[in-house]
């Protein structure tokens, strides 16, 4: 399984998409619409699957540019 996630052009950093796929699952689906809630600029965006960044690491809680920095 992959976590998905995608990228904020607001803000220019990535997102966490909320779910996570099997590649089979990931390819196939991949022109399926999805809309994704962005906690950096608090809108919701609406991405192909296809559009998405799959990420092999754990999920992890976005932290502020400061705090990312340390």
């Amino acid at each position: 399984m992959s976590f998905v996630h995608f990228y904020c052009a607001i803000h220019q950093r990535q997102i966490d998409g909320g779910f996570d796929l099997d590649r089979e699952s990931f390819q196939r689906l991949r022109l399926e619409p999805v809309h994704v809630f962005c906690p950096l600029c608090a809108k919701t965006h609406c991405y192909l699957l296809g559009d998405a960044i799959e990420a092999t690491f754990e999920s992890h809680e976005l932290q502020p540019k400061a705090a990312a920095r340390r």
